[in-house]
């Protein structure tokens, strides 16, 4: 079904039912069944229907539905079919979401380097001051913005530009520049004002009538000359993220170098004519060196790159002052005539892509952008998906073996987010009489003992690639054919018994000659289907297993006497006769299972060799 959804479907009807119950159902008779609404626009009869949730995390993202013109047309296997699907596609939009996570992060840098390139070839001031202006607020999808520059003579910060905000709002709007200097003592180079009612700053008062509640305040900065401040407003209540302000301090910086090299155009027009062009191509920095070596020209953004003065320093040699890589791009330059761009790294760690480029008339003219920013961006998000990896790891070790581990994380990505009904193996190892030895024996023999049989039986499972779910007393569960699909579980899971066994008569043997105890071992396997999911509460969660056949094989291990291993009939007729070879299976007395109707059929396994 495509198009849009009746209201009513999701208020009152069948949609309403499967979010409230977060549950797949059937409507065997949608005559008969309230949940199902006819609407106006349907065009063919529905006799049947059948629907299940797509479950992200706690939230119901959309609804799968069949519908049949037949009454009674859907049973169980077809919700369960439904269901499983449904789990799929909840997989395929988990990770379509984080491959949208990855462009949108592409995307942010992209725009920041076509908004860098935008100002740097606007060196007009008032039209620079718009297209700052204009820029920040697209980066953040900002209702409003405006660019406030200082103004020496009166020592107040005045609207230059602005977007989304009122003519009254402008015209009134002055700030002292002590009150900015106050906000930003410390070298600060943004500040957050999530509530204007509580922090003013300047007319709030008429900012918070037009609408605005929130505000990010950006310092704009170059070769150590404070400029003025960057504001970008939001209509509600709220705090930007980590990534926004580190993203718009980047663009405030390449703006505040834009308007230093526009001030600068401005100021050396006349005696400069010859170097505007190179000027008015980028708003990065720009240096001029001349045949001889000598500096005849810096930018602000210069200075401040490369810690010159452009006065002091001006006809001056720059084989002292400017990093290794970037003289032997001159020299490089020097020798072949030819335009070079390559990414350099300075002593101090910053990253730079310069560009040289040889000049008639002039010598050589190097543009350089400092992409350190940018790099941090790429390796914060590296490490951030480094630390995930390893979180899961550290998760996952609890359960499987190494080799598994290193499985999950290659191929199977979200496991701890899924939620599914898979097909298991279950098996439950239990010590008989270890009860009565706890309450006889002193507690470190008791605990020895105990760490003893848990490692001899974990390196076992480990062995037949099965997953350990839980260790609790003398107890452990077991599972195979989840979280990674065994098409051979039941085998795994009855080879594992067998070698328990063998095992578990070693350590008897010599705890009886050593400590004096007389224990056993009792083995429940049973096999159905299992849901698999991240149990628990907000502050301890568990990778986990719940369903029938984890309460059947309980029940199993419970009527298990010392070195028996009872399966159920599910598990025996998973078996093929290859699994069969060695193996002896003795029908037993059918068991009662709480809350179900049939007895289950069991068998005692034996090996041949136990």
């Amino acid at each position: 079904v495509t198009g849009s959804v009746a209201p009513a479907i999701l208020q009152d009807g069948l949609g309403a039912w499967v979010l409230q119950h977060r549950q797949g159902t059937i409507i065997q008779d949608t005559a008969q069944d309230q949940r199902w609404l006819v609407l106006p626009s349907d065009t063919m009869p529905v006799g049947s229907a059948i629907v299940a949730p797509l479950l992200l995390g706690e939230k119901v993202r959309g609804l799968l539905l069949l519908t049949h013109t037949a009454p009674h047309f859907f049973d169980e296997g077809h919700l369960a079919v439904l269901t499983s699907i449904a789990a799929q596609a909840v997989i395929t939009i988990r990770n379509a979401q984080l491959y949208e996570m990855e462009q949108q992060r592409r995307q942010e840098v992209e725009l920041l380097q076509m908004a860098g390139a935008s100002i740097s070839a606007e060196l007009d001031r008032n039209a620079l001051s718009y297209l700052i202006v204009n820029q920040a607020a697209n980066l953040l999808d900002a209702p409003a913005s405006s660019l406030m520059l200082f103004d020496s003579r009166s020592e107040y910060l005045t609207i230059a530009a602005w977007r989304g905000l009122s003519e009254r709002y402008v015209q009134r709007e002055r700030v002292p520049v002590d009150q900015i200097a106050a906000l930003l003592q410390g070298g600060l180079r943004s500040l957050q004002i999530e509530d204007l009612h509580r922090q003013p700053l300047g007319r709030s008062d008429l900012l918070i009538r037009e609408g605005i509640a929130s505000q990010l305040l950006l310092a704009l900065v170059a070769s150590g000359q404070f400029l003025g401040i960057l504001n970008l407003y939001s209509r509600e209540r709220r705090r930007f993220s980590p990534a926004e302000v580190k993203l718009v301090e980047t663009f405030a910086q390449q703006a505040a170098i834009a308007l230093a090299n526009a001030q600068l155009l401005e100021r050396t027009r006349e005696e400069r004519s010859k170097l505007s062009a190179v000027l008015s191509s980028t708003a990065d920095a720009v240096l001029a060196v001349d045949d001889q070596g000598c500096l005849i020209l810096a930018n602000p953004a210069a200075e401040q790159t490369f810690k010159l003065n452009a006065i002091t320093d001006l006809g001056r040699p720059v084989i002292d002052r400017l990093p290794i890589p970037l003289l032997k791009l001159f020299d490089q330059v020097a020798r072949n005539g030819e335009s070079v761009a390559v990414e350099i790294a300075t002593q101090d760690g910053r990253s730079l892509y310069a560009t040289v480029s040889p000049v008639v008339g002039v010598g050589k003219v190097a543009v350089v952008q400092d992409i350190t920013p940018l790099k941090e961006l790429e390796a914060m998000h590296l490490r951030a998906e480094q630390e995930e990896r390893r979180r899961i790891r550290r998760i996952f070790e609890q359960y499987v073996s190494p080799d598994l581990v290193d499985h999950i994380l290659a191929q199977e990505s979200g496991l701890l987010e899924r939620r599914e009904r898979r097909e298991a193996v279950v098996l439950f190892a239990d010590i008989r009489g270890f009860t009565r030895l706890t309450s006889t024996f002193p507690a470190n023999t008791v605990i020895d003992m105990l760490n003893e049989f848990f490692t001899a039986m974990v390196e076992i499972v480990y062995a037949h690639q099965g997953t350990v779910f839980d260790l609790a007393g003398d107890e452990l569960m077991v599972a195979f054919g989840v979280p990674l699909t065994q098409p051979d579980a039941a085998e795994r899971a009855v080879c594992t018994a067998g070698d328990m066994q063998q095992a578990f008569t070693r350590l008897c043997r010599r705890w009886r000659e050593e400590q004096g105890a007389e224990v056993g071992l009792g083995v429940g396997i049973d096999q159905g289907a299992v849901i698999m999911g991240s149990i628990g509460a907000p502050t301890h969660v568990n990778f986990g297993l719940v369903g029938h056949a984890v309460n059947r094989a309980h029940r199993l291990v419970e009527i298990a006497r010392h070195g028996e291993i009872i399966i159920s009939e599910a598990v025996f007729r998973s078996l093929s006769e290859k699994d069969l070879a060695g193996w002896q299976f003795k029908p037993l007395s059918p068991v009662a299972i709480k809350g179900q109707s049939t007895p289950l059929r069991v068998y005692l396994a034996q090996k041949s060799d136990l």
